[in-house]
């Protein structure tokens, strides 16, 4: 049943993926090109209904439960420094470059350590028109390797030793050894390194006060991210409606409206609300783990 369930999910990740592209074809432009696209996405919506409700639109879960994946979700309301082609090729989603090695943006040490840089595309933003900075993917690090907080440590976000921003398009990745993938920090890798929007949890997170953190809307339906499609309405244990995402880094999505319908309703409602009020041991005992 196990293997039945990631196959569903997985499947619906990639169909979800497709709707994701930008609706302006390869090799056109101009208003013709703008307006075939306009009315291809309007009055168009994408409905979705699993049995599986996310614990978070995040683009990482925090807790470690081990029950609802958040894959499908990763790509569809979170961008990311790198992602992946249809053919499972990486290539720069928020950074303009891949690290090449054996150049400044990937140097590897005499002692095994290495070193990887990014710079960030002008205007990338989120969904509240706040820019994205090289801070928010340093703060989105220190979230998510901080142990307290329950998150997995997979590669390979357990293998990096800092992520530093000189300045604000610049991000430096200081490695503890060598890591093949040191150019994949995207969604394709359970370890992956996402930004966080430091003006919405900075001030929680720097507070001290973890529940008090992890109990902020951000972390359910009061989530904002950067991806194709933004959040318009979380019904938790019922449904997700959101919106194409016009500022959205790689264009626009071709399809106006996604809805993701669950069945799968109490278990997931109870868990975010024991969050809320209990903190990452609260959610792990309402999950089941």
């Amino acid at each position: 049943m196990r293997s039945i369930r990631w196959f569903s999910i997985l499947a619906i990740a990639t169909f979800i993926a497709a709707a994701c592209a930008p609706g302006t074809a390869p090799g056109r432009s101009g208003p013709a090109a703008e307006q075939g696209q306009t009315q291809q996405a309007v009055g168009r919506t994408l409905v979705v209904s699993t049995k599986v409700e996310p614990t978070t639109l995040a683009p990482r879960a925090l807790t470690s439960t081990g029950a609802t994946p958040t894959s499908p979700v990763m790509s569809i309301f979170s961008s990311w420094l790198t992602t992946v082609s249809g053919n499972n090729v990486p290539r720069p989603q928020l950074a303009e470059a891949l690290p090449q090695l054996n150049t400044n943006s990937w140097v590897v040490n005499s002692d095994g350590t290495m070193k990887t840089g990014y710079t960030l595309r002008p205007g990338v933003a989120w969904h509240d028109g706040t820019p994205i900075t090289a801070q928010d993917v340093v703060f989105g690090w220190e979230v998510f390797s901080n142990p307290d907080l329950g998150v997995r440590m997979d590669n390979p976000i357990r293998l990096v030793a800092e992520i530093t921003a000189p300045d604000e398009r610049t991000v430096i990745v200081r490695w503890k050894q060598l890591f093949p993938d040191a150019d994949t920090l995207g969604p394709e890798k359970n370890g992956g390194v996402p930004a966080l929007p430091r003006h919405l949890l900075e001030e929680k997170y720097r507070g001290g006060d973890l529940q008090r953190f992890l109990a902020d809307p951000y972390w359910g339906p009061g989530f904002m991210g950067s991806g194709p499609y933004r959040l318009d309405k979380w019904e938790l244990g019922a449904y997700i409606e959101a919106s194409a995402y016009d500022g959205f880094v790689e264009g626009r999505p071709q399809i106006e409206k996604l809805k993701w319908a669950s069945t799968w309703r109490l278990r997931n409602r109870s868990a975010w609300s024991k969050r809320r009020c209990c903190g990452v041991n609260g959610a792990r005992r309402a999950m089941g783990s």
